[in-house]
């Protein structure tokens, strides 16, 4: 069949309804698209974005679509994200060696209204692996252990109105003839303000002038789903402000610094449009800030912009940081302006709704606005392309509607059979409690032969979910390679990690479970359930065989308080922050069976002496309670032992007769001894203990961190940890004088 005249009346009904259309080729290649394209360029110039992999084949393709009246850009599938913010009549994806759902989520959205997403593909795609699904291949799985699974949703998918299946043989779809009017700019006054291409851009833009010009704290978020214009809008909005000098100096951040490129771009077309020079600056090709008028902004990561003091800052796609150092950044600043996609191919903002929003509209010193962006600017409303990616991709995958909690049945879902709405629900949880989920995540849970799911239902619905993934079972030959870092095999994160930091090639036999993710329907939450599930998940994996449970997460205390009370132990943390979440990274084990008992044991015994050894400097700036919390589980057995010297000035510093400092390496010695044995001082004293004495912060932060004002309190207090601390290590057995050791 020759595709031609069928994509010329799509392409007509597309223009005509300025509607976007997708049309999948089955058993096509893109250079089989040149008669269509030529016969499209005819009657207009054609701007075409053509995405493939880098082989030869792309470049004769890339060869085959060059032509007279035909602006087109040829990117690999990797690049994906950098186009961001461009906008094309028409895409050619060819999907035959890479096929990445984050990628059709970001180039999908680069066609405007009327266009045209052409997706070609081999006629037996669903027997050969892409490029994403080799990296799915984990030992000891092999090639033919790859499901198909997303493959065949992709493909099951199509043939609504709008989406059409093209093969040598037929054609399935559905005509759709609907008529929208195209958008148009608002002529305005204002230079900027006349760049604007709807009503939701324009409140915005007018919102944060006058925020600017405010004396009071102003934080204003602005949501929307994806193609709305929210970066472009803060791009406009930030122009403003540099043009009028209302600001001097703003930070932008994001997840990454491709993130804010759309953003950069709408500045420098705010200021062209006031007649502003400026002057940029790039970092492998990506602008990293722009000067005009005596002001600057510039991209800092956000942990970088979390710590900064300036008066303005700017976070785009929100919704993919940390809720902490969102807050960090909003306390830390005079204006602060976010902006996120409620639902896209970054990540939910769903979780961050939920939290981040709900501090800032308890907060009683921030004047605090949230801006809704309904209007799509590239294409009409109830474009079924839209709809088809957001089924697609389970963008907008809610819980179930669950009133309350009956009997738990635990369920392990099948990837090639799952039913569609229990799909949806287990997602649902995943897209509600999780701050960042992207569709790379859905196919790998559905492809992956060494990635399970496991539902928990009550009533036939899903009220948790969780993630897990085999790791261990590792040859010699592969082990030593990964010591060599010769080899990095994907998965088996946890074994490869002790291999490499520990030496324990041992470890890496083991069978092992770790858990990437677990998480329970927002309105039952802190009620047992999560726990509930973990129970389950270790009867299984007992009945299978397996050697360990493990978990790897940023360490935060909540996190660390659900994992230890189901019986994990810490065995690794990183020895620096993440660069986007700001968090250490933290691995917990459970062990199931001897031999996996005995090497947790003593590799918690290894992180705890390299925590002792180098909390001043490594961890010097961690939160003193995770590096408490690390430190004092599991309890191990020992005693006191201090040297004749330490003892004497311990007694002289409990009798005040001597200083702290005269004491602190005696005092160390309690300390450690404590943390290792002993309970029942109060955790507050300890951590600021903790803080002074392992970590070596200053007496100026041991007073933030007791809550007292001057520096006597802040002496009474750590004599008073110290007091209740040796009281519980002896026992109580000195009866002599309480206070002497």
């Amino acid at each position: 069949m020759d595709p031609t005249e069928v994509l010329v009346k799509i392409a007509r009904e597309a223009r005509k309804s300025w509607e976007r259309r997708v049309v999948v080729l089955r058993g096509y290649e893109p250079s089989q698209l040149a008669p269509f394209l030529r016969l499209l360029s005819s009657e207009r110039r054609v701007k075409v974005l053509y995405a493939g992999t880098r082989e030869d084949s792309r470049l004769e393709h890339e060869k085959a679509l060059s032509m007279e009246n035909v602006d087109l850009e040829a990117i690999d599938m990797d690049d994906s994200t950098k186009i961001l913010g461009k906008t094309y009549d028409l895409l050619i994806m060819d999907v035959s060696k890479q096929f990445r759902p984050n990628d059709l989520g970001a180039l999908v959205e680069t066609v405007g209204g009327g266009g045209l997403i052409l997706i070609t593909l081999p006629e037996d795609w669903t027997e050969r692996l892409t490029l994403f699904q080799r990296n799915l291949i984990s030992p000891p799985y092999a090639s033919g252990d790859v499901r198909q699974t997303f493959k065949k949703r992709f493909l099951s998918s199509l043939g609504v109105p709008g989406i059409w299946l093209m093969t040598k043989d037929s054609v399935v779809g559905i005509k759709r003839i609907e008529k929208h009017e195209l958008p148009s700019r608002m002529e305005l006054d204002d230079p900027v303000e006349s760049l604007v291409m709807s009503e939701d851009q324009l409140r915005v833009l007018r919102t944060i002038r006058a925020a600017a010009s405010s004396r009071s704290r102003q934080a204003i978020v602005i949501t929307a789903n994806r193609g709305r214009g929210k970066s472009a809008a803060l791009g406009l909005a930030i122009s403003q402000l540099l043009g009028q000098r209302l600001v001097k100096t703003i930070g932008v951040t994001s997840a990454s610094i491709d993130g804010v490129q759309v953003l950069f771009d709408f500045i420098k077309r705010g200021l062209e449009s006031q007649g502003i020079r400026y002057s940029e600056v790039r970092r492998d090709d990506n602008v990293v800030s722009i000067m005009a008028r005596g002001r600057v902004v510039f991209y800092r990561s956000p942990l970088s912009m979390s710590e900064l003091k300036i008066r303005t800052k700017v976070v785009d796609e929100a919704a993919t940081i940390p809720v902490h150092l969102l807050l960090r950044i909003v306390r830390r600043s005079k204006l602060s302006l976010s902006a996120t996609t409620v639902h896209g191919y970054e990540g939910s903002g769903r979780g961050f709704t939920m939290k981040f929003l709900s501090y800032l509209e308890r907060a009683k010193d921030i004047d605090f606005r949230r801006l809704e962006m309904t209007t799509p600017i590239r294409y009409p409303e109830n474009d079924p392309v839209e709809r088809w990616l957001y089924d697609l991709l389970l963008l907008d995958a809610e819980p179930a509607d669950i009133d309350e909690i009956g009997e738990l049945e635990y369920v392990k879902m099948d990837p090639e059979s799952v039913d569609e709405e229990m799909l949806r629900e287990f997602y649902g949880i995943y897209v509600l409690a999780h701050y960042r989920n992207r569709p790379n995540d859905l196919a790998t849970m559905l492809e992956a032969p060494h990635h399970h799911m496991r539902a928990l239902l009550t009533g036939g619905k899903v009220v948790a979910s969780a993630q897990i993934c085999e790791e261990g079972r590792l040859t010699r030959n592969l082990v030593e390679n990964i010591l060599r870092r010769e080899e990095s095999p994907p998965g088996h994160m946890i074994p490869s990690r002790i291999a490499v930091h520990y030496g324990y090639k041992s470890f890496s036999k083991l069978w092992g479970w770790r858990i990437v993710r677990i998480a329970v329907h927002p309105r039952f939450q802190r009620k047992g359930i999560g726990s509930r599930m973990l129970e389950f998940i270790f009867q299984e994996a007992e009945r299978e065989g397996v050697d360990w449970i493990g978990a790897s997460f940023g360490a935060s205390p909540d996190l660390i308080n659900f994992w230890m009370k189901n019986g994990f132990v810490p065995v690794h943390l990183s020895p620096q922050r993440n660069n986007s979440s700001g968090e250490y990274s933290l691995f917990v084990l459970k062990p199931l069976s001897g031999r996996a008992r005995e090497l947790i044991h003593e590799l918690n015994l290894e992180l705890r002496n390299r925590i002792l050894e180098s909390a001043h400097d490594v961890y010097f700036d961690m939160n003193p309670e995770i590096l408490r919390q690390l430190l004092s589980f599991p309890k191990t057995r020992g005693e006191l032992k201090l040297r004749q010297s330490q003892k004497i000035r311990l007694k002289d510093y409990l009798r005040d007769l001597s200083t702290y400092e005269m004491a602190s390496d005696a005092i160390r010695r309690l300390l450690i001894t404590y943390l290792l044995t002993s309970d029942g001082v109060d955790p507050k004293l300890v951590r600021v203990l903790l803080a002074k004495n392992l970590q070596g912060k200053p007496w100026s932060s041991v007073m933030r961190l007791a809550r007292v004002k001057n520096l006597n309190d802040a002496l009474a207090f750590i004599k008073d940890c110290v007091r209740q601390m040796y009281s519980t290590v002896s026992g109580g057995d000195d009866r002599r004088n309480a206070n002497e050791p």
